[in-house]
């Protein structure tokens, strides 16, 4: 049914995008102090423009409601709910923030968990949220928990994803290569492009993405793969599709030396942007979402660049992965009609055209291409259209890079979100280990993916005990 009552919210909103500034005011009468935590890259402390866009939202706010002040502080959410353990300990000693932010794959697992609360019960008439969510992909599916409701407000002034494909169009013109369809055609490439003096090597072929879970998921999805069933119950982690992934992602480091060799030049989380391989011209090919833009805008802003979907087994209805981050409503949020009132207002096109003058009037004071938060090129393409991709002309592939992401879902065969469950911290660890035991060749990609697929299977079995 709560879909149904979203639905019938929608009709009657009439998609109403505006939230009521002066509901604000009237809700809150007495002081109050709303809590966030989240990553720094989503918040004010950003130093970027999207930092400068937060701000300018969240003075903005608190200006149209002079009886809130938001509290926002950074903490370090990753996709392992393990590191979380802050958050968890904050809750159980009724210290907890009302707003944390969590990667949308782990909002089933805390939902079910009753870690975080659902926003329905105080979301205002004709909420701007609901109108909003479901224009950004794969968002509307990872925020309703297995027993219904609206976990969270998606974080569209951040990234969304759709995996693709990041070629260098210098290096594959010098070979004289295009850029690749199949997964044999990215094997070949990335060897034909990897140069070496003795054992150390100079240009990598392809450069696959730091987690090797996101490299795994990467090739899993753009095959139309899944590794739990719909229900969230089975574990599918030895399919033949998801062998057939890992299998990939062993040849095309195989191609290139082995891991061993080319681990090394994958960057690290503490690795800084600027450095990655990629950008610095120093890889020919590499895989990630929307969020590398705002990176090549920033650090690599003249590099000769293409973005086409990841490559699978046929060449043909290349699947994409679209996931993100997430405010949620912590359970036992003491301010939480006020810290919904403040997620309702982020939704808005108020909020949303505040940060994108912000976010461009930085960009431009360090001369850099403004880049926006990939989350935005779904959720308002019309403000984005009307400001952004004209100031985006004078560089034609950081415009293309912007519009095939903003024309993802109508050339990807299918966008999946990552598939929903409630042991989510320990699928990634999974499919990290077998990543790692198969790349280093400790065992064969079904075997590593079927011991894996035990742990999960038990995980999960001990959850609904």
């Amino acid at each position: 049914m709560i879909y149904v009552r979203h639905l019938r919210t929608l009709a009657l909103a009439g998609c109403l995008l505006i939230p009521s500034a002066g509901l604000g005011a009237a809700r809150a009468a007495a002081p109050v102090t709303v809590t966030l935590w989240t990553g720094t890259w989503d918040s004010p402390m950003s130093p970027d423009s999207n930092g400068a866009g937060y701000a300018a939202v969240l003075a903005n706010y608190e200006k149209m409601n002079p009886g809130v002040h938001i509290n926002w502080t950074a903490y370090t959410p990753k996709q392992d709910p393990s590191s979380y353990q802050t958050l968890l300990t904050a809750i159980a000693g009724g210290k907890a923030p009302d707003v944390a932010e969590v990667d949308r794959f782990d909002a089933a697992e805390f939902a079910a968990k009753d870690v975080i609360e659902p926003l329905d019960p105080y979301l205002p008439k004709n909420s701007s949220m609901l109108a909003v969510d479901r224009l950004v992909p794969g968002a509307w599916g990872e925020l309703h928990g297995f027993n219904g409701g609206l976990y969270g407000f998606p974080v569209f002034y951040g990234a969304v994803g759709f995996w693709s494909l990041y070629y260098n169009k210098t290096i594959f013109a010098a070979a004289g290569l295009q850029a690749p369809k199949t997964w044999a055609d990215l094997n070949v490439d990335a060897k034909k492009l990897t140069q070496k003096a003795g054992p150390r090597i100079t240009q990598l072929g392809y450069l696959p993405y730091g987690d090797t879970a996101g490299e795994f998921d990467s090739l899993l999805y753009g095959q139309n793969g899944h590794i739990i069933s719909s229900n969230g119950k089975t574990a599918q982690l030895n399919n033949p599709v998801a062998v057939g992934a890992l299998q990939q992602f062993v040849n095309e480091v195989d191609a290139q030396g082995g891991w061993d060799a080319v681990s090394r030049l994958i960057p690290t989380a503490t690795t800084p942007a600027a450095q990655n391989p990629f950008f610095m011209g120093t890889a020919a090919m590499t895989d990630g979402g929307d969020w590398y833009l705002q990176s090549i805008a920033q650090y690599a802003p003249k590099l000769h660049f293409g973005v086409i979907p990841v490559p699978n087994q046929t060449g043909k209805n290349y699947g994409a992965w679209a996931g993100g981050w997430s405010f949620q409503l912590v359970k036992g949020a003491q301010h939480a009609s006020a810290a919904t009132q403040f997620l309702d207002y982020l939704s808005g096109s108020d909020a949303a055209k505040t940060f994108i003058m912000a976010s461009q009037a930085y960009s431009a004071k360090h001369h850099q291409p403004p880049v926006l938060p990939g989350g935005l090129y779904f959720a308002y393409p019309g403000l984005v259209s009307q400001y952004n991709l004209p100031l985006l002309k004078t560089y034609p592939d950081v415009l293309a890079g912007v519009r095939s992401f903003m024309n993802a879902p109508k050339t990807y065969y299918k966008t999946y979100a990552r598939d929903r469950n409630v042991v989510s911290g320990e699928l990634w660890t999974a499919e990290e280990n077998a990543s790692e035991n198969a790349l280093l060749h400790k065992m064969t990609p079904l075997q590593a993916l079927t011991q894996q697929n035990g742990t999960i299977q038990a995980a999960i079995n001990s959850f609904y005990k």
